[in-house]
C-alpha cells in the first residue's frame, strides 16, 4: 500500500530564504502530536495552527472539529496514545475560547468561518488559478485547505443550525471539490488532467509512453468496474490489469510511472532516431522486456516449462501485450513487500497470471465450467495483496518467528534463501492456481499451531542447504584449495624426507612416492562427501529421493576410490585378469609402478580433466573476443585562429603531442619568454586600451619568432614559404592593411568574455606557490583528483536527455540528521563541544564561514538566521543525513548545468549558468521556459530517495528529526522520503495497519554546491553500454574518498587502510582477480537486473547480517558482472575514536564469520574456476582464517614449546645436540616462530600511498606510522578479528553493532575499555604472558635472555598490543587525575549488583551475563568445544606440578607424580570450600553472629598454615613451589570457570551459581587491578602523558591546530 503525499509550505509564512546555505523551518509541525489511529484529523490541526494568527477563531473552530471528530472516532479513547492527546487538545480549546471570541470578526461563528471560507476561496485559490502558470504544488494545497474549511464550515453550521449556506459558498465548494479531485499528489509526473501541461509532460519520449499506455483498445472490462471507469473516465492498460486482477490503486500510479520512465528512457536513446518521436518505437519496449524477463525465461528453462509471454499474431497488439505484461510484472512487484526477497517465486507467480492473462485476452472458455476464463483471485480491491501476497507473507512471518530475533540455529528455520530455493525445482508447481492451502510450502506455517518437536518443525524447508555452526564449511566450501594444500604438502614432505633434489624428482623411486597424492586425494573427496551428506542432513525432511540417491552415490564412489587406490598402489592386482594385464602391458615402462594403478589414476583423473579443458578452452575463446582493436576516437578541439599559419603552428604541436615527441621537437629553454609575452599580451586584452593595438601586432609576432624560430627544431616548409612572402611585402604578418585589418581590437566587451579574461589573467599573474593553492587541503585534494581524473579513460557522455536514468537510495534509521543548538553547546566530561571542536579542528574553515555571515563569532548566537546556519555548518563537517543528502544532491545540479549547455541558445550560454538559477517569477510560472525544461529533463533522469524508516514514528513523537528531514525535503525538490508508517485503524476491531508511504516536499531554494565529481555521473553511466567481457556489467563500483581521518593517528590508519581496500584493492578485485563484490554505498546498480532477482541485498536475520556483499554475491552467481571505475569518486566517513574502529571490527569479522556458513560463499567456491577460487577465498572469508591461523600459531608454539620443557624433552634434546656437536638442531630448537605484527596489512598502504604520491611519500608516511604506534594498532586489530570471527562460527549471536557516528576524541573510561576488551583482548593477552613466563622459567633451549628476547620478542609484542593498546591510543590515557577518576569509576562498576532492567555500563554482573549471552543459544557442539578448549588449562598445572620441588626432589614425588597431581586438586578443591563457607558465613553470621564469623575464619586460616606445614615436612615443600602452584593453579581456576559457565544449566540445578559468579568477580578483580597498575604508574610522570598526546596527534600539531585545547577542555582554557 503506497501513499504519495505533498508537503506543501505554509499560507504565509514560508522558511526564510539564504543564498549561502540550506533553509531550515523551525515549525514545521504542530504542538499536538496526533496519535496514528485519529490520523484523519492531522490536515485539520495543520490548517489550523496555519492560520491562527491570521483568524484566531477560525483556527478554534477547526480544533473545535477535530476535537470532535476525534471523539467520535474513539469515543472511549483506547487507542494508543489517544486518551492523552484528547485532554490536551481540550485544555488548548478551553483556554484558546475566550481570547478567540474577542477577536471574531464577525457575530457568529457561521458568519465568521463563512466569510473566512469566501475570502480564501477569491483571494487565495483564484489568485493562484491562473491556468498553465498555476504552481501546482500551492494550488493543490489550496485545494486541500479548502475542502478541509468548508467541512468545518458545515459542522459550525449544523451546531448553529443555521440551515441555508450562501449560494456563492455552495459554488465554491463544488468549484473546489472538482479541482481537488483533479490535482492528484503525485512522485515525478503529473497524469492527471491538470498535468499535461507541465514541461516534463511535453517531452516526446514521455508523450509516447504515455500514448503507448492508453491504447486500451480491443480490451473488455468487468462490469463492476464500469461504473468506476465512468466516474474516473480515461484509463490506461494498468488500469484494466487492477480491475483484472485486484491490484491496489496506489501500487498501480506507482507502477504507471515506473513503466512510463523505463519507456520514455529507452526510447530517446534509440539510434537512429524512431520517427515520429512521439510514438513509442518497438526497439524501446522489446529492449525493456528483455531486461524485465531474462531472469522469468531462465527460470522456465531451468525447470522445463514454456513461458507464458504468449504474443498474437496482429501486429497491431502486440506491442499492447507486451505492456500488458511488463506491466503485470511490476504490479505483482510493486505488492510483493518481502516476497521481493524471492525472486523465483515471484517468476512463479508471474507464470500463472501472465497464463491467466493470456486467457482473458484470447477469450479462451473454461473446460470445467464452459465460462469464459477468468482471474483465480477475482478483480476485487486488493484482492492480489489478501490472497496472493498475505499467506506468502504469513510464511515469511513464521519462519522469522522461529528464529528467535536471530538467537536460534539456522538450522532450526527456514530464511528467505531457503523458502525461495522451493520454486527451484518443478514440485513447486504442485502448489497450483489458486494455490493450495495444504500444500509443501504452506506446512511450516501450519506446523506452528501442532505440538511438533522443535526441530522438525523448525526443519521443514531446509533441503539445499542447511547453515550448520561449523568449522568444517571452510573444507566444504573450499575443498580445492585445501586439497591443493594438503597435496602440495604431502609432495615437499616426500622429497624433504627422500633427501633429493629437484633433478632427481623423475627417478622412478620417487614418482612412486609421489604418485601417492591420488590415494590422498580420494581420501579428501571422500571427506568432502561425507560433510554434504552430514552438514545438509537437519534438512533431510525435504530431501527427494533422487537427492538421497545422489548423496549416497557421491559417498559410495568416493569411498570405491579410496579403496581401490591404496590397493593398487601396493600392487595387490594378482586377482586382475589375464585379458586386462595384457592390455596394460604398454605400461610395464614404468618400472616400479602398478599399471593397473596408472590405470585408476588416469580414470580418477577424468573428470578433472574434463573440467580442465572446459576452463581452458573457454578463457582461449575469450582472448580471441578481447584481442580485437576497439576504435579510437580522439576529440581534437580546434581554435578559430586568424590565419593558415596559426593552423599550421598548432597542427604541428598536437601531432607531437600524440606522438610524445614533443619535448624532442620543440626547446623548452624559450618558454618562459613567450610565456612572458602572453601575459603581457593577456593584460593589454583585459585593460582594451585603443592605443596599444601597435603593441599587440609586435607582441602577436615575436611570440610567432618565438615559437617558429627558437623552440621547433624542425622547420616547416609552409611557415617558411610564409616568411619569405611577408619579407618581400615587407608587413608585418598580424598588421594586416588599413581597410582591412588582421586583427579585432580592441575585441567586443561581453559579461563572459571579461570574466574568461580576468579569470586568464589572475592565473598567470599570481605568483605564490601552486602547492599552496588553495590554502584548505581538502579543496587542494578534490582540484587534483579532478584535474587528474580527466585524463583517465572514461566513456563520451552523451547528451542528458539521452543519458541513463538513475535512482540514489540512502538507507537511515535514527542517525543524526542536523545537530541542533543544544547539541553544539553540549560540553562532554572534559568541557568541550562540538562547536568548540570544529573550530579548532578547522580554523580556515570556520574563519570563512564567520566572513559570509558578516558578523563577529560572539554575535553569531544572537540571531536566528546565523543559528539555522550555524547548525548547517556543523552539520556538513559531521556523519549526518544533512551531509549525504547535500553529496548526492550534487548530481541534480550537475544534471541541470550539463543539460543547460545542451539546450541552452548561445545567448543563454553568454549570459551564464546563474541567469537559469535565479529565474523570474514568469519563467517560474512558464512550462515552457527554459528554467521549466531544465527541471523537467532533471526530475526525468534523476530521482533521490531517503528511506527513514522511523519517520512516521519520529513524526507521532515530535521528534526534532522528523522535523530536519522535512527542512531537508523542502530545499532539496528531488528528494523524497520512504518509510513505514503505522496506523491504527478501529473499524472491526482494534488493528495495526501498516502503509508504504513516499513523501516529497516543494523547492524552496536552489544551493550552490560543488559538483564537480558528479559532472562524471553521464560518463560512468555510459560503462553499462561498454565492453566489459562476456557479460555486461550489472554493478559499477566507484572509489571512495575517506573524509575522516585528518586529525588523529587511529583516523589517519584507518583512513589509509581503508582507502587502499576502496582504490587499489578493489582495483585489483575487479580486473583481473574479477571477485570484487559490493562493499558500501557508492556502487551504481542496474535496477532491472537486481529487482528481477532479489534486490540491492539479502534480508534473512543473523545469516546476512553483512547484507552488503551479499549483493555481489548474488549478482555474480545470478551471471552478473562487478566493475571499478576510479575516474570518479565519492566521500565516505568511517570511524574515528579507538573503541569505534573496534566495533566495525568485530561487526565485519561476526558478518565474514556468517558468510562462512552460508550458501553464497559454498556456491562461489565451488562454480568459480579454482585460480578465481583462490582469489575469492583470500579476499572473503580466507582474510579472517589467515588471521586466525596466526594467532592459533602462537599458542600452538607457545604450548608446544612448554610441553617440550616441562616435560623434560627439550632439555634432552638440548643436550643430546651439544654432545654430537649438532648446531643446526641446537638452533632449530630456539628458533622464532613468525608471527605477523600486523605489518603486512600496510603493504597495500604502502602500495596505493607510491601509485598516487610516489614511494618516497610513502615509504616516509609507513615510517611514520610505525612511530606513531600503527604496528601496536593492527595488531590489536587482529585481535579482534580472531575473537569475533571465531566466536560467530562457533556459537553464533552476530549481530549489528552501531558505531556512532560522532566527533570522538575523547577520553575513554578505563571501565569502557575493560568491558569491550576483556573477552576479546585481555585474557588472551594474560593466557599468552603466562605462557611467555612459564617458557622463561622452564625452557632449556633460550637459557641467554638474548636467545630468549630474540626467540620470544614478537609474541612479548603481540601481548603488549593486546593489554595495553586500548590505553595506549586513548587520549589523555596517562593524564594522573582522569586516572583516579577511572579507577574510582571502575570500582564501582565491578561491585555493583545487576538485576532486572541494570544496563551492562553500570553493572559488572549485567556484563557479565551479556558476555555469556552466545553460550546461552549455542549448540551442544559449541558447548563441547568450549569444555575442550579449556582443557588446556589442566595439562598445563600438570605441566607446572611435574616441575614442582616436592615432585623433582624428594623420592615419593618422583615415583607418585601423579598422585602430586591429584594432591593439586584436592588443594584447588579445598580452597573451593573454604571460599564457599566464608561466602555463606558472611551471608549467615556476619550479622548477628560476628563473633563466631570470626572464630570460623581463624579456624579455616590455622587449617591452611597446619596444611602448608605438613607439606614442608612430608613433601619437601619449598617457597618457590608456592608461587609455582599460584602460576599453576590460576589458569586452572580460569578453566574451571570456563566449564562451568558452557554448563550454566547445570551449575544452576546444583546451587552453585552463585559461587561461579563470586569466583568469577575475583579473577575480574585481578586481571583489572594487573592491568591497570602499569598505567597507574605510568602516570605518575607528566611527561608520559605529554609524549603520548604528541603521538596520538602528530598530524593536527605539524598542521598548527589546537589539539592541546581540545583535549584539555575549553574550561580549563578559559
Amino acid at each position: 500500500m503506497t501513499n504519495t503525499d505533498s508537503i506543501p509550505q505554509g499560507l504565509t509564512r514560508r522558511p526564510s530564504r539564504s543564498a549561502a546555505t540550506t533553509t531550515f523551518s523551525t515549525e514545521v509541525f504542530d504542538n499536538e502530536v496526533v496519535p496514528s489511529s485519529l490520523s484523519s484529523i492531522a490536515p485539520i490541526l495543520r490548517i489550523a495552527k496555519e492560520i491562527e494568527h491570521e483568524r484566531p477563531r477560525v483556527a478554534y473552530l477547526c480544533r473545535f472539529y477535530a476535537f470532535e471528530k476525534a471523539h467520535r472516532l474513539d469515543q472511549n479513547s483506547t487507542g494508543r496514545g489517544v486518551r492523552q492527546f484528547k485532554t490536551g487538545l481540550l485544555q488548548r480549546l478551553e483556554r484558546d475560547n475566550a481570547s478567540s471570541l474577542a477577536s471574531r470578526v464577525k457575530k457568529t461563528d457561521a458568519r465568521e468561518i463563512g466569510s473566512y471560507y469566501q475570502q480564501y476561496y477569491e483571494h487565495y485559490v483564484r489568485a493562484l488559478d491562473q491556468g498553465d502558470q498555476a504552481d501546482r504544488a500551492q494550488l493543490s494545497k489550496a485545494y486541500q485547505t479548502a475542502g478541509v474549511l468548508f467541512e468545518v464550515l458545515c459542522a459550525v453550521n449544523k451546531t448553529e443550525k443555521v440551515e441555508e449556506v450562501a449560494p456563492e459558498i455552495i459554488a465554491a465548494a463544488k468549484d473546489v471539490q472538482e479541482k481537488k479531485d483533479i490535482y492528484i499528489p503525485y512522485n515525478i509526473l503529473p497524469l492527471d488532467a491538470a498535468g499535461a501541461s507541465q514541461s516534463i509532460m511535453q517531452l516526446e519520449e514521455v508523450k509516447a509512453a504515455v500514448a503507448a499506455l492508453w491504447n486500451i483498445r480491443g480490451l473488455n472490462w468487468p462490469s463492476a468496474f464500469e461504473p468506476h471507469r465512468q466516474k474516473t473516465g480515461d484509463l490506461d492498460l494498468l488500469d484494466w490489469l487492477r480491475a483484472m486482477f485486484g491490484f491496489q490503486r496506489d501500487n498501480v500510479r506507482n507502477m504507471r510511472e515506473h513503466l512510463i520512465l523505463l519507456l520514455a528512457n529507452n526510447h530517446i536513446r534509440l539510434h537512429p532516431k524512431p520517427e515520429p518521436l512521439n510514438k513509442l518505437d518497438e526497439r524501446a519496449v522489446d529492449a525493456v522486456m528483455s531486461k524485465l524477463f531474462k531472469n522469468y525465461k531462465t527460470w522456465c528453462k531451468f525447470l522445463g516449462r514454456k513461458h507464458s509471454l504468449r504474443l498474437p499474431q496482429g501486429s497491431q497488439e502486440i506491442q499492447q501485450r507486451k505492456i500488458l505484461y511488463m506491466g503485470l510484472y511490476l504490479l505483482i512487484w510493486g505488492e510483493a513487500a518481502n516476497v521481493r526477497f524471492m525472486p523465483e517465486c515471484l517468476c512463479y507467480i508471474f507464470h500463472n497470471m501472465a497464463y491467466e492473462l493470456h486467457g482473458l485476452l484470447a477469450e479462451n472458455v473454461s473446460i470445467v465450467t464452459g465460462e469464459n476464463i477468468k482471474p483465480s483471485y477475482g478483480g476485487d480491491d486488493e484482492a492480489f495483496l489478501r490472497k496472493v501476497i498475505t499467506p506468502l507473507y504469513c510464511v515469511i512471518q513464521k519462519e522469522a518467528e522461529k528464529s528467535q530475533n536471530g538467537k536460534a540455529s539456522h538450522s532450526f528455520w527456514c530464511n528467505y534463501d531457503d523458502l525461495n530455493e522451493y520454486f527451484w525445482c518443478s514440485d513447486c508447481f504442485s502448489l497450483g492456481w489458486p494455490m493450495r492451502d495444504d500444500g509443501d510450502f504452506f506446512k511450516s506455517t501450519h506446523d506452528m499451531g501442532k505440538k511438533t518437536s522443535r526441530r522438525k518443525s523448525g526443519s521443514t524447508g531446509k533441503s539445499n542447504f542447511v547453515e550448520i555452526r561449523s568449522f568444517w564449511h571452510l573444507f566444504r566450501s573450499f575443498d580445492r584449495l585445501w586439497t591443493f594444500y594438503i597435496l602440495a604438502l604431502q609432495v615437499l614432505v616426500i622429497l624433504a624426507w627422500s633427501g633429493v633434489s629437484l633433478k632427481d624428482i623423475f627417478r622412478k623411486d620417487i614418482l612412486y612416492y609421489l604418485s601417492s597424492i591420488f590415494i590422498t586425494a580420494a581420501v579428501l573427496r571422500f571427506l568432502q562427501s561425507v560433510l554434504d551428506l552430514v552438514l545438509n542432513f537437519p534438512g533431510y525432511h525435504r530431501w527427494k529421493f533422487t537427492d538421497v540417491i545422489r548423496n549416497i552415490l557421491k559417498i559410495i564412489v568416493s569411498l570405491a576410490w579410496v579403496i581401490i587406490l591404496p590397493l593398487f598402489y601396493v600392487r595387490a592386482f594378482s586377482f586382475a585378469p589375464e585379458q586386462l594385464k595384457n592390455v596394460l602391458s604398454f605400461l610395464h615402462q614404468v618400472k616400479g609402478i602398478s599399471p593397473l594403478y596408472i590405470m585408476a589414476v588416469v580414470l580418477y583423473l577424468l573428470p578433472n580433466l574434463l573440467a580442465a579443458a572446459l576452463f581452458i578452452f573457454p578463457m582461449l575463446r575469450r582472448w580471441i573476443e578481447n584481442s580485437d582493436w576497439h576504435i579510437i576516437r580522439l576529440l581534437l578541439w580546434w581554435s578559430q585562429v586568424l590565419n593558415r599559419t596559426i593552423r599550421i603552428i598548432i597542427k604541428e604541436i598536437e601531432s607531437n603531442i600524440s606522438k610524445n615527441t614533443l619535448l624532442a621537437n620543440f626547446r623548452m629553454a624559450s618558454l618562459p619568454v613567450l610565456c612572458k609575452k602572453f601575459v603581457e599580451l593577456v593584460g593589454i586584452l583585459k585593460d582594451r586600451d585603443p592605443s596599444k593595438q601597435d603593441t599587440v601586432v609586435f607582441l602577436l609576432q615575436d611570440m610567432l619568432e618565438v615559437v617558429t624560430r627558437d623552440m621547433m627544431v624542425n622547420e616547416i616548409r609552409e611557415l617558411v614559404e610564409l616568411g619569405h612572402s611577408n619579407k618581400e611585402s615587407g608587413r608585418q604578418l598580424f598588421a594586416g592593411t588599413g581597410e582591412k585589418p588582421a586583427i579585432m581590437f580592441p575585441p567586443v566587451l561581453t559579461a563572459h568574455w571579461e570574466e574568461q579574461i580576468r579569470r586568464l589573467h589572475i592565473l598567470l599573474t599570481v605568483k605564490e606557490s601552486a602547492i599552496d593553492i588553495p590554502t584548505n587541503l581538502e579543496a587542494r585534494r578534490r582540484i587534483a583528483f579532478f584535474a587528474n581524473s580527466l585524463f583517465m579513460d572514461m566513456p563520451r557522455a552523451p547528451r542528458v536527455r539521452n543519458m541513463l536514468s538513475f535512482s540514489v537510495l540512502t538507507p537511515y534509521y535514527s542517525e543524526e540528521t542536523v545537530y541542533s543548538k543544544t547539541e553544539l553547546e553540549m560540553e562532554n566530561e572534559d568541557g568541550v563541544s562540538i562547536i568548540f571542536y570544529l573550530q579548532k579542528i578547522f580554523p580556515d574553515e570556520w574563519n570563512n564561514f564567520i566572513e559570509r555571515l558578516n558578523c563577529k563569532e560572539t554575535e553569531i548566537l544572537e540571531n536566528d538566521e546565523n543559528i539555522l546556519q550555524l547548525r548547517h555548518w556543523v552539520s556538513l563537517r559531521g556523519q549526518t543525513l544533512c551531509r549525504t543528502v547535500r553529496g548526492m544532491m550534487y548530481y541534480r545540479r550537475a544534471l541541470r548545468v550539463q543539460a543547460f549547455l545542451d539546450m541552452a541558445t548561445e545567448n543563454e550560454i553568454l549570459e551564464g549558468y546563474k541567469a537559469i538559477l535565479t529565474p523570474s517569477d514568469e519563467d517560474k510560472k512558464s512550462q515552457r521556459s527554459l528554467y521549466a525544461q531544465l527541471e523537467a529533463v532533471a526530475d526525468l533522469k534523476f530521482t533521490y530517495v531517503a528511506t527513514c524508516q522511523n519517520y512516521g514514528n519520529h513524526k507521532r513523537s515530535g521528534d526534532r528529526r522528523a522535523t530536519d528531514i522535512l527542512n531537508l525535503m523542502v530545499n532539496n525538490p528531488s528528494l523524497r522520503v520512504a518509510y513505514i508508517d503505522e496506523v491504527e485503524e478501529r473499524e472491526g476491531g482494534a488493528q495495526k495497519v501498516y502503509y508504504s508511504v513516499l513523501v516529497k516536499g516543494v523547492d524552496n531554494l536552489d544551493q550552490d554546491n560543488y559538483l564537480e565529481e558528479a559532472f562524471k555521473m553521464r560518463n560512468l553511466l555510459e560503462e553499462f553500454n561498454e565492453d566489459h567481457g562476456v557479460r555486461p556489467p550489472t554493478i559499477l563500483g566507484v572509489r571512495e574518498h575517506i573524509f575522516t581521518g585528518s586529525v588523529s593517528s587511529l583516523a589517519w590508519f584507518m583512513s589509509n587502510q581503508e582507502t587502499s581496500f576502496v582504490t587499489i584493492g578493489q582495483r585489483v578485485l575487479a580486473r583481473p582477480l574479477k571477485v570484487r563484490f559490493h562493499y558500501g554505498h557508492p556502487d551504481v546498480f542496474d535496477r532491472i537486473f537486481h529487482i528481477t532477482r532479489g534486490g540491492i541485498s539479502k534480508g534473512s536475520r543473523g545469516i546476512n547480517l553483512s547484507e552488503d556483499i551479499f549483493a555481489g554475491f548474488n549478482s555474480t552467481l545470478r551471471r552478473g558482472n562487478i566493475t571499478h571505475h576510479e575516474y570518479i569518486q565519492v566521500g565516505k566517513g568511517r570511524d574515528v575514536g579507538f573503541n569505534q574502529i573496534s566495533l566495525f571490527e568485530s561487526k565485519v569479522a561476526c558478518g565474514n564469520g556468517e558468510q562462512t556458513l552460508s550458501r553464497d560463499i559454498y556456491r562461489l567456491g565451488h562454480r568459480f574456476d579454482f585460480f578465481r577460487m583462490l582469489s575469492c577465498y583470500f579476499t572473503t572469508v580466507g582474510y579472517y582464517i589467515s588471521s586466525m591461523l596466526v594467532v592459533f600459531t602462537v599458542y600452538l608454539f607457545l604450548y608446544g614449546r612448554l610441553y617440550l620443557s616441562l616435560s623434560g624433552l627439550e632439555e634432552s634434546i638440548v643436550k643430546f645436540a651439544s654432545s654430537k656437536g649438532d648446531d643446526p638442531l641446537k638452533a632449530a630448537m630456539a628458533s622464532q616462530s613468525v608471527v605477523q605484527l600486523g605489518l603486512l596489512t600496510a603493504l597495500p598502504m604502502v602500495m596505493e600511498i607510491g601509485l598516487e604520491r610516489g614511494f618516497r611519500t610513502a615509504f616516509g608516511d609507513i615510517i611514520i606510522m610505525q612511530l606513531q604506534l600503527a604496528a601496536v594498532f593492527f595488531t590489536f586489530s587482529l585481535g579482534t578479528r580472531v575473537h569475533y570471527f571465531g566466536r560467530t562460527i562457533l556459537h553464533g549471536g552476530a549481530k549489528y553493532r552501531a558505531t556512532g557516528r560522532g566527533f570522538v576524541v575523547r577520553h575513554e573510561k578505563f571501565a569502557e575499555n575493560y568491558r569491550m576488551y576483556s573477552r576479546s583482548h585481555f585474557v588472551k593477552g594474560l593466557e599468552i604472558l603466562v605462557l611467555l613466563i612459564c617458557y622463561r622459567i622452564y625452557g632449556s633451549a633460550a637459557r641467554e635472555n638474548i636467545s630468549y628476547v630474540l626467540l620470544s620478542f614478537s609474541m612479548w609484542f603481540l601481548v603488549l598490543s593486546w593489554l595495553f593498546a586500548p590505553f595506549l591510543l586513548n587520549p589523555s590515557g596517562f593524564e594522573w587525575q582522569k586516572i583516579v577518576e577511572d579507577w574510582e569509576d571502575w570500582a564501582k562498576w565491578i561491585n555493583s549488583r545487576g538485576g532486572i532492567g541494570v544496563p551492562s555500563i553500570k553493572s559488572w554482573e549485567s556484563w557479565w551475563d551479556e558476555e555469556q549471552e552466545h553460550l546461552q543459544h549455542t549448540g551442544f557442539m559449541g558447548r563441547l568445544a568450549e569444555i575442550v578448549l579449556a582443557l588446556r588449562f589442566f595439562l598445563y598445572q600438570y605441566g607446572i606440578v611435574y616441575q614442582l620441588n616436592m615432585t623433582k626432589k624428594s623420592r615419593q614425588g618422583i615415583r607418585q607424580s601423579i598422585m602430586v597431581y591429584g594432591l593439586s586438586w584436592l588443594v584447588i578443591v579445598a580452597v573451593m570450600i573454604v571460599l564457599k563457607i566464608v561466602s555463606v558465613g558472611r551471608k549467615k553470621f556476619s550479622a548477628d553472629f560476628q563473633l563466631m564469623f570470626r572464630l570460623l575464619k581463624l579456624f579455616l586460616f590455622a587449617g591452611c598454615i597446619v596444611i602448608i606445614a605438613m607439606l614442608f615436612y612430608f613433601l619437601d615443600l619449598t617457597v618457590g613451589d608456592i608461587f609455582q602452584s599460584l602460576l599453576a593453579f590460576m589458569p586452572t581456576g580460569w578453566a574451571i570457570l570456563q566449564i562451568s559457565q558452557a554448563c550454566r544449566p547445570f551449575m544452576r540445578g546444583i546451587g552453585m551459581w552463585s559461587s561461579v559468579k563470586a569466583l568469577a568477580r575475583g579473577y575480574e578483580y585481578m586481571m583489572g587491578v594487573l592491568i591497570f597498575a602499569p598505567i597507574a604508574i605510568l602516570a605518575w610522570f607528566p611527561f608520559v602523558s605529554e609524549f603520548q598526546t604528541r603521538l596520538l596527534f602528530n598530524q593536527a600539531f605539524s598542521r598548527g591546530l589546537q589539539i592541546q585545547r581540545i583535549l584539555a577542555g575549553s574550561k580549563k582554557q578559559s
